[in-house]
């Protein structure tokens, strides 16, 4: 494609993608306003190990998530398997 036509696809594009956010901002401005911040928070922390917190509408209870595995810092964290023997039979 020429380097024209392959602008002009960009710009048909971008118009698009801005159409269709437009559209579901207006009709549900704060989910989206919400799933924008949470979608830049999480390409601004993809590399790094992250903890959820949740909380009631009240914030009178808080529950913490850590849903990645436990990091291992050394070989002694590394859990290994045990494998049956023809002894353990």
């Amino acid at each position: 494609m020429p380097q024209r036509g392959w602008r002009l696809c960009l710009a048909r594009a971008t118009g698009e993608r801005f159409a269709g956010q437009l559209k579901a901002y207006r009709a549900a401005k704060e989910i989206y306003i919400r799933e924008q911040r949470l979608m830049a928070i999480e390409e601004a922390l993809k590399n790094i190990r992250k903890i959820f917190t949740v909380a009631d509408q009240n914030d009178t209870q808080i529950t913490i998530l850590d849903l990645q595995e436990k990091p291992i810092t050394g070989l002694l964290d590394v859990e290994i398997p045990s494998v049956r023997g023809s002894s353990e039979r």
